[in-house]
């Protein structure tokens, strides 16, 4: 894994919103972490857990 997981948001222009672009790596290959959840308070979240870490770390080092 290379330094940082970075969630990239880029902004909607003419608004103050943001979309989530994706998750990648400092040195820009995606990563394919998360999944999207639905909250009881009606937003929507990326639930990331220590299992998509671990399972992305092992998708590393056998792609090392």
């Amino acid at each position: 894994m290379s330094g940082a997981v970075n969630i990239v948001f880029a902004n909607i222009e003419g608004t103050p919103d943001y979309t989530f672009v994706e998750t990648e790596y400092d040195d820009g290959r995606g990563l394919g972490i998360g999944k999207w959840v639905d909250c009881p308070n009606g937003l929507v979240a990326i639930r990331i857990t220590q299992a998509d870490f671990e399972a992305a770390l092992a998708r590393e080092l056998v792609n090392a």
